[in-house]
Parts: structure tokens; C-alpha cells; sequence
């Protein structure tokens, strides 16, 4: 059961997430985020509960995956090895819906696919939380958050969002993903402590708060997090941030055979109406070009002799 942190308000939207996977399946490279540029908005979608399983075709997909196929129309493009996706392609989406549109698919979707479940699968919880921008005729550009929910039982899938016009008056909102992992006292401090922080100290705030809740349910929350910023449309990048608890490494191997081993960072997918990146691992900052967006991929900078990179990931089967 993955824990997300949200933060929507005028200023800037920042969801932070952490990347463990429960329930049988060892995943340190899990990745439960995805960036989403639908028609007039861009939105970052973190969700928590089956990691595995809701595929018609594949069982051993990735929820993750599952979600961006939805969102891109068709089946995504595999790599050279044929099994993992590609990890990046300018390829033209097989359509291109708005965020309402979207969500409403990815409700449908998950009810059908949770439908054919086993009993005991069906009455897990599932949760799916999509924040970022939207800009309409009559509202112009103004932050959105809805939500896709289905508690714990038989019960059915419902979309969930705050009231309208909630971000007026310099109103933010805090949504934690699922309920009951963050204590009423945290809450109440994280309300007091984001209300005027600056993108970086409410970015840190939040992942102290997922690593005390990971202290706590060490089984079902991770250490490890990711954090995404979206500011405004137009006054800055983007930004993907990997925050390990400790240091992640990866072992490269050169021309001449030698081999390093380097800190790297990883990335959660990035699907647009003309492009799409997987999930990957990274060395040295990269870019993202998606449309009018630019998305800056964080990462450790590369050592001496080498520009960067940008690689697959190798993800495990389902249980």
C-alpha cells in the first residue's frame, strides 16, 4: 500500500510518494506515478492498492503500466528485448481525451478489470489521485484534484473531487492517499507548515512525514520517495525528484569493459499526446520536452568521463 502527499493550491502543485510495493511482490524499483498531459490539462497520478493483476492480457503488468496503456489508447511499444516498454517514443497517442474524460475511463476501466477479480482481490482498496492544471474558457488556468476511490468490500468505484473554486483566496488543499496513515496531529501540523512554504520546504516536509509513517508501518510504506512539481503553466519546468533514504547504485559497464558503479535516480512514466517515456533509471539531469511542457529529471551528476544516462527498467513478475 503505497502513501501519497498532495499539495494543490494556486501557487504550485507537489505530490510526493513513496515507492514501496506490498503483498508478495519485491519491487525496489516500483514506480506508482505517472505524468499525464490530457487536452487543457497536465496532472500528476499517483495510485496505491494492486500492483499487479488488473491487465485482461498480461497479469505480470505492472498497475502502473496498466494505467498509462489506458491513458495512451493502445498497447505501448516494447523495447529491443520485447518485453520491457520502450523507453522513450514519438509516437502519436491513441487519443487524446481531457483530464474529465480520462478519469472517468480509468473509473470504467478499474470497475471492469476489479469485476473479473477473485472475492478476496475484489474487496481490496484502491485509490487513484490526479493533481495538477487545468485551463477552461470560463475559469481560465486554475489547479485541479479529483480522485478515484474505492474503499475496502464489493463496493463500486466513484470519482471524488473538492468543491469548486476550492484554491480561491489563497486556499490550499492537503490530501494524504489512503486515509489513516497520517495522525491528526501530523495533519494539523503539515496544514500549519505548508500553508506559506516554499516548494522545497513543503517537498521536505512531506517526505519527513512519509518516513515517520514509514518508521511506523515499515511493511506497508516505503522510505524511499518520489516528488513531483508542477508550477503554474509557463513559469517554470516541471520538475521529477527520486529522494532515497540511502543512496541507489547501478553498475555500468564501458566499451573496454570497465565497470562503475554510480549513484542514479529513477523516473515515473510521462505520457503525452505525442510522446511517451517509461519508467527509467538516470544518471546526470535530463529533459523532457512534452508540448509546451518541459520536465527536468533530477538525478545524480555523472562522474568524469561521462555525459549521463538514460535506461530501462527491469521490473519483476506479478505474484
Amino acid at each position: 500500500m503505497t502513501l501519497h502527499l498532495t499539495r494543490g493550491s494556486r501557487r504550485y502543485v507537489l505530490q510526493v510518494s513513496d515507492r514501496l510495493v506490498s503483498g508478495g511482490v519485491q519491487d525496489p524499483l516500483a514506480n506508482k506515478n505517472l505524468i499525464y498531459w490530457a487536452r487543457r490539462a497536465v496532472v500528476s497520478i499517483g495510485y496505491t492498492g494492486l500492483a499487479y493483476g488488473l491487465s485482461s492480457s498480461d497479469r505480470n503488468m505492472p498497475t502502473d503500466e496498466w494505467i498509462a496503456e489506458i491513458l495512451w489508447g493502445k498497447p505501448i511499444p516494447r523495447g529491443r528485448d520485447g518485453i520491457r516498454p520502450a523507453t522513450r517514443a514519438i509516437e502519436r497517442i491513441g487519443r487524446w481525451l481531457d483530464i474529465g474524460q480520462s478519469i472517468e475511463l480509468l473509473r470504467y476501466e478499474l470497475q471492469d478489470s476489479v469485476n473479473r477479480l477473485p472475492i478476496s482481490r475484489r474487496k481490496l482498496a484502491f485509490e487513484l489521485v490526479a493533481v495538477g492544471w487545468q485551463e477552461t474558457r470560463r475559469r481560465g488556468l486554475h489547479p485541479i484534484i479529483v480522485q478515484i476511490v474505492k474503499p475496502r468490500g464489493d463496493v463500486s468505484f466513484v470519482i471524488e473531487r473538492p468543491q469548486r473554486d476550492w484554491h480561491l483566496g489563497g486556499r490550499i488543499v492537503g490530501i494524504t492517499t489512503p486515509d489513516g496513515y497520517v495522525s491528526d496531529t501530523e495533519l494539523s501540523n503539515l496544514a500549519t507548515n505548508l500553508s506559506t512554504a516554499s516548494p522545497n520546504e513543503a517537498e521536505t516536509r512531506l517526505v519527513e512525514v512519509i518516513r515517520r509513517v514509514a518508521s511506523r508501518n515499515p511493511r506497508s510504506v516505503g522510505r524511499h520517495c518520489m516528488s513531483v512539481l508542477l508550477p503554474p503553466l509557463g513559469v517554470a519546468p516541471i520538475v521529477i525528484r527520486f529522494i532515497p533514504d540511502i543512496p541507489h547504485t547501478a553498475v555500468f559497464t564501458s566499451q573496454s569493459q570497465n565497470r562503475r558503479e554510480l549513484p542514479v535516480a529513477f523516473s515515473p512514466w510521462i505520457i503525452g499526446p505525442n510522446v511517451f517515456c517509461a519508467p527509467s533509471v538516470h544518471v546526470g539531469r535530463s529533459h523532457v520536452q512534452m508540448g509546451p511542457f518541459e520536465i527536468v529529471i533530477e538525478a545524480p551528476a555523472p562522474e568524469k568521463g561521462l555525459l549521463g544516462y538514460t535506461g530501462a527498467l527491469h521490473r519483476p513478475e506479478g505474484p
